[in-house]
């Protein structure tokens, strides 16, 4: 039994994706807002408690802070429509828009920390906005060509495109703050991909410290998690695949490059956190040279 939870309510679903009980959150934008702060900042929710006290069989849980209510597994998640539930995707708005707010003010203090909350806030608006988009797609299919929108859709269209005006601003800030805090690394990896990498390690000093096979695989964990469980090929890279050099590269050689550019981020990172000096141009023109030998089919 898996005990899954959405922004709308918690879940026991079983192998087949069928909902066995649940536990509904109110209908309430402020209400929502303090359960995903309560989720966010790593604590059970009451509603999950009941659901694995109440459940019959062993729960299976996806993330670590529900592990002290069943055993952490990794299992695909059945998409549960919050519509068949009378929650709307207006509601889901209301609800982040004050949490996304916090996280911009909190992203106001020490560069590292305002980097990593960005990115996380970057996150939460990428996954609002792709829900939101797609309900606002499918309910125009359903208005009458010639017709005006109903006041919600257009509510609705109103709240996503503030969404994606905040987006353009929170990725310039990004862009800006992690090369001020790591220029090397911002100019190996792209700065999008370096603040990325500095959010995933938890800090510029850990991702400094790291080995280049870990930085290179930073952002594949699911996959890892699946490969060490399940068996089959082990990823080659994570957040270093929207690397331009490793998308573009040929599949066989993408493993190479990918390993090419995180040992140069490494060096990147450590000099960023320890000294300070400027060494990516260096790093840049030692790295053209690698990937140019993985072009012409080195070694």
């Amino acid at each position: 039994m898996y005990l899954l939870t959405e922004w709308f309510g918690s879940f026991l679903v079983d192998e087949r994706g069928t909902i066995v009980d649940k536990r509904l959150f109110p209908k309430d934008a402020a209400e929502i807002s303090a359960r995903l702060r309560s989720i966010e900042a790593g604590e059970t929710l009451q509603e999950e408690t009941e659901l694995a006290a109440a459940s019959e069989q062993s729960v299976i849980v996806r993330e670590e802070r529900l592990s002290g209510l069943g055993e952490l597994g990794d299992a695909e998640a059945p998409k549960i429509d919050p519509s068949r539930f009378g929650f709307s995707w207006a509601l889901l708005a209301q609800a982040s828009t004050p949490i996304q707010v916090e996280r911009a003010d909190e992203a106001m203090t020490d560069p590292e920390h305002r980097v990593i909350q960005a990115v996380s806030a970057l996150d939460d608006l990428n996954r609002s906005i792709n829900l939101i988009s797609l309900r606002v797609i499918e309910w125009r299919k359903h208005v009458p060509t010639g017709g005006e929108d109903p006041a919600p859709l257009t509510a609705l269209q109103g709240h996503l495109d503030a969404m994606l005006s905040s987006k353009e601003g929170l990725e310039e800030f990004i862009r800006y703050e992690i090369v001020e805090t790591a220029p090397n690394l911002a100019n190996i990896v792209d700065p999008l991909i370096a603040a990325r990498l500095v959010a995933q390690a938890g800090s510029l000093k850990r991702l400094a410290s790291m080995p280049a096979s870990t930085l290179q695989l930073l952002g594949a964990e699911k996959a890892l998690f699946r490969h060490l469980k399940e068996g089959g090929s082990p990823p080659k890279h994570g957040y270093i695949f929207q690397h331009s050099q490793v998308k573009t590269a040929r599949n066989r050689d993408r493993g190479r490059v990918a390993r090419a550019i995180a040992g140069k981020a490494v060096i990147a990172a450590r000099a960023d956190h320890f000294d300070g000096e400027e060494i990516w141009p260096l790093l840049q023109e030692k790295l053209d040279r690698r990937l140019k030998e993985i072009k012409e089919g080195g070694k």
